[in-house]
Protein backbone atom coordinates (compact mmCIF):
# COMPACT_ATOMS: atom_id res chain seq x y z
CA UNK A 1 0.00 0.00 0.00
CA UNK A 2 1.39 3.44 -0.70
CA UNK A 3 1.09 5.78 1.60
CA UNK A 4 1.86 9.22 3.40
CA UNK A 5 2.71 8.23 7.26
CA UNK A 6 2.49 10.60 9.69
CA UNK A 7 5.65 9.18 11.72
CA UNK A 8 7.54 10.44 8.39
CA UNK A 9 7.03 13.76 8.86
CA UNK A 10 8.85 14.31 12.35
CA UNK A 11 12.41 12.62 10.67
CA UNK A 12 15.08 14.47 9.21
CA UNK A 13 15.28 13.97 5.75
CA UNK A 14 17.89 11.13 5.59
CA UNK A 15 17.74 8.62 2.89
CA UNK A 16 19.95 5.53 2.46
CA UNK A 17 20.24 3.30 -0.69
CA UNK A 18 22.15 0.26 -1.46
CA UNK A 19 23.55 0.18 -4.73
CA UNK A 20 24.57 -3.21 -7.05
CA UNK A 21 26.59 -1.54 -9.76
CA UNK A 22 28.35 1.33 -10.65
CA UNK A 23 25.25 2.74 -12.87
CA UNK A 24 23.24 2.20 -10.24
CA UNK A 25 24.96 4.39 -7.82
CA UNK A 26 25.10 7.09 -10.73
CA UNK A 27 21.59 6.90 -11.37
CA UNK A 28 21.01 7.62 -7.58
CA UNK A 29 23.32 10.49 -7.29
CA UNK A 30 22.06 12.50 -10.21
CA UNK A 31 18.06 11.68 -9.33
CA UNK A 32 18.91 13.40 -6.00
CA UNK A 33 21.55 15.92 -7.55
CA UNK A 34 18.83 17.48 -10.01
CA UNK A 35 16.37 18.10 -6.95
CA UNK A 36 18.80 20.14 -4.96
CA UNK A 37 19.55 22.03 -8.03
CA UNK A 38 15.65 22.74 -8.45
CA UNK A 39 15.16 23.39 -5.02
CA UNK A 40 18.25 25.83 -4.81
CA UNK A 41 20.33 23.83 -2.29
CA UNK A 42 24.02 23.95 -2.42
CA UNK A 43 24.94 19.83 -2.63
CA UNK A 44 28.36 18.26 -1.90
CA UNK A 45 29.39 15.27 -3.21
CA UNK A 46 31.56 13.24 -1.21
CA UNK A 47 33.15 9.96 -2.50
CA UNK A 48 35.29 8.37 -5.04
CA UNK A 49 34.61 9.37 -8.92
CA UNK A 50 31.45 11.94 -8.24
CA UNK A 51 32.10 14.16 -11.04
CA UNK A 52 31.88 11.52 -13.27
CA UNK A 53 28.76 10.36 -11.76
CA UNK A 54 26.86 14.25 -11.74
CA UNK A 55 28.61 15.37 -15.23
CA UNK A 56 24.82 13.83 -17.16
CA UNK A 57 22.86 16.81 -14.89
CA UNK A 58 25.44 19.45 -14.92
CA UNK A 59 26.12 19.85 -18.49
CA UNK A 60 22.39 19.60 -19.05
CA UNK A 61 18.71 21.02 -17.75
CA UNK A 62 17.04 18.97 -15.07
CA UNK A 63 13.46 17.84 -16.18
CA UNK A 64 11.99 20.69 -15.33
CA UNK A 65 14.18 23.19 -16.92
CA UNK A 66 16.62 24.26 -14.54
CA UNK A 67 19.92 25.54 -15.76
CA UNK A 68 23.32 25.10 -14.79
CA UNK A 69 24.43 25.56 -10.99
CA UNK A 70 25.16 28.69 -9.41
CA UNK A 71 29.15 29.34 -8.72
CA UNK A 72 29.75 27.00 -5.62
CA UNK A 73 26.69 24.98 -5.84
CA UNK A 74 27.56 21.80 -6.48
CA UNK A 75 31.37 20.52 -4.89
CA UNK A 76 33.27 17.28 -5.20
CA UNK A 77 35.31 15.77 -2.24
CA UNK A 78 36.77 12.82 -1.17
CA UNK A 79 35.70 10.82 1.71
CA UNK A 80 39.04 10.74 2.70
CA UNK A 81 39.48 14.46 3.35
CA UNK A 82 36.16 15.01 5.04
CA UNK A 83 35.91 12.02 7.25
CA UNK A 84 38.78 10.74 8.14
CA UNK A 85 40.87 13.00 10.89
CA UNK A 86 44.43 10.52 11.41
CA UNK A 87 43.38 7.42 9.08
CA UNK A 88 39.88 7.17 11.80
CA UNK A 89 36.22 8.13 11.08
CA UNK A 90 35.36 11.12 13.60
CA UNK A 91 31.44 11.42 13.94
CA UNK A 92 32.12 14.53 16.14
CA UNK A 93 33.62 16.11 13.46
CA UNK A 94 31.65 15.19 10.63
CA UNK A 95 28.42 16.57 12.73
CA UNK A 96 30.35 19.53 13.65
CA UNK A 97 31.30 19.77 9.28
CA UNK A 98 27.85 19.55 8.29
CA UNK A 99 26.81 22.07 10.83
CA UNK A 100 28.69 24.61 9.94
CA UNK A 101 28.33 23.97 6.11
CA UNK A 102 24.38 24.41 6.24
CA UNK A 103 25.55 28.00 7.90
CA UNK A 104 27.05 29.11 5.30
CA UNK A 105 24.67 27.74 2.38
CA UNK A 106 22.41 29.96 3.68
CA UNK A 107 24.89 32.59 4.31
CA UNK A 108 25.69 32.45 0.36
CA UNK A 109 21.82 32.42 -0.51
CA UNK A 110 21.28 28.92 -0.88
CA UNK A 111 18.75 27.48 0.66
CA UNK A 112 19.78 24.14 2.21
CA UNK A 113 22.12 22.01 2.00
CA UNK A 114 22.06 18.71 0.04
CA UNK A 115 24.69 15.83 0.89
CA UNK A 116 25.31 13.05 -1.11
CA UNK A 117 27.59 10.47 -0.15
CA UNK A 118 29.48 6.95 -0.96
CA UNK A 119 30.29 4.50 1.50
CA UNK A 120 32.92 2.40 -1.07
CA UNK A 121 35.51 4.27 1.28
CA UNK A 122 34.92 1.96 4.01
CA UNK A 123 36.06 -0.97 1.97
CA UNK A 124 39.78 0.45 2.40
CA UNK A 125 38.93 1.46 5.83
CA UNK A 126 36.57 -0.84 7.59
CA UNK A 127 37.52 0.00 11.32
CA UNK A 128 35.31 2.51 10.86
CA UNK A 129 32.53 0.78 10.42
CA UNK A 130 31.47 1.28 14.01
CA UNK A 131 32.17 5.01 13.97
CA UNK A 132 29.84 5.68 11.01
CA UNK A 133 26.53 3.49 12.58
CA UNK A 134 27.07 5.82 15.45
CA UNK A 135 27.29 9.07 12.99
CA UNK A 136 24.29 7.63 11.44
CA UNK A 137 22.46 7.55 14.42
CA UNK A 138 23.03 10.74 15.77
CA UNK A 139 22.92 12.93 12.45
CA UNK A 140 19.48 12.24 12.81
CA UNK A 141 19.02 14.79 15.67
CA UNK A 142 21.25 17.42 14.27
CA UNK A 143 20.10 17.27 10.94
CA UNK A 144 16.03 17.07 11.70
CA UNK A 145 16.45 21.17 13.03
CA UNK A 146 18.04 22.17 9.64
CA UNK A 147 17.08 22.67 6.15
CA UNK A 148 19.42 19.81 4.91
CA UNK A 149 18.94 16.37 3.38
CA UNK A 150 20.89 13.54 3.08
CA UNK A 151 21.56 10.76 0.50
CA UNK A 152 24.21 7.63 2.32
CA UNK A 153 25.22 5.22 -0.34
CA UNK A 154 26.70 1.73 0.35
CA UNK A 155 27.69 -1.12 -1.93
CA UNK A 156 25.41 -3.29 -1.12
CA UNK A 157 27.51 -6.33 -2.61
CA UNK A 158 30.95 -5.64 -0.89
CA UNK A 159 29.38 -4.86 2.49
CA UNK A 160 28.28 -7.58 5.22
CA UNK A 161 24.12 -7.62 5.52
CA UNK A 162 24.41 -7.77 9.38
CA UNK A 163 26.43 -3.98 8.76
CA UNK A 164 24.26 -2.90 6.52
CA UNK A 165 21.29 -3.97 8.88
CA UNK A 166 22.00 -1.94 11.34
CA UNK A 167 22.52 1.14 8.59
CA UNK A 168 18.95 0.18 7.26
CA UNK A 169 17.94 0.61 11.36
CA UNK A 170 19.25 4.37 11.14
CA UNK A 171 17.60 5.77 8.60
CA UNK A 172 14.11 6.86 8.45
CA UNK A 173 13.89 6.51 4.81
CA UNK A 174 15.18 4.12 1.78
CA UNK A 175 15.72 4.95 -2.06
CA UNK A 176 15.90 1.55 -3.50
CA UNK A 177 14.63 1.06 -7.11
CA UNK A 178 14.38 4.40 -7.99
CA UNK A 179 11.38 4.77 -4.91
CA UNK A 180 11.57 6.42 -1.75
CA UNK A 181 10.12 4.42 1.24
CA UNK A 182 9.25 5.17 4.47
CA UNK A 183 11.47 2.97 7.27
CA UNK A 184 8.97 1.95 9.51
CA UNK A 185 11.46 -0.55 11.86
CA UNK A 186 14.05 2.89 12.01
CA UNK A 187 15.39 2.94 15.25
CA UNK A 188 13.75 -0.09 15.97
CA UNK A 189 17.09 -2.02 17.40
CA UNK A 190 14.86 -4.50 18.90
CA UNK A 191 14.72 -7.03 15.40
CA UNK A 192 18.36 -7.46 16.43
CA UNK A 193 17.50 -8.54 20.02
CA UNK A 194 15.80 -12.05 18.78
CA UNK A 195 19.46 -13.64 18.12
CA UNK A 196 22.08 -14.21 16.01
CA UNK A 197 21.80 -12.20 12.67
CA UNK A 198 20.10 -13.77 10.37
CA UNK A 199 20.32 -12.81 6.18
CA UNK A 200 16.53 -12.90 6.08
CA UNK A 201 16.81 -10.23 9.23
CA UNK A 202 17.93 -7.73 6.53
CA UNK A 203 15.42 -8.92 3.76
CA UNK A 204 12.70 -8.60 6.69
CA UNK A 205 12.93 -4.91 6.75
CA UNK A 206 13.49 -4.33 3.55
CA UNK A 207 10.09 -5.94 2.87
CA UNK A 208 8.56 -3.99 5.23
CA UNK A 209 9.49 -0.44 3.76
CA UNK A 210 6.19 1.65 3.20
CA UNK A 211 5.70 3.53 -0.07
CA UNK A 212 6.13 7.21 -0.06
CA UNK A 213 4.00 9.10 -2.85
CA UNK A 214 5.83 11.93 -4.43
Amino acid sequence: MTENPREAKAHAQHFCACYATREDRNSLIESFLCDGLVRGEQILCVGSNMEGAGQKILSSPCVDGTGQPRAHQVTFHRAESLYLSNGAFDPDRVLSLLVSCVGSALEMGFTGVRVISDALWLLEHPLGAHQVVDYEHRVNEVAKGLPCSLLCLYPGRALPKAFLTYVFLTHPYVVRKGRRFFNPHYKDFDVLMDGPFQTSTYETLVKALVPIRP
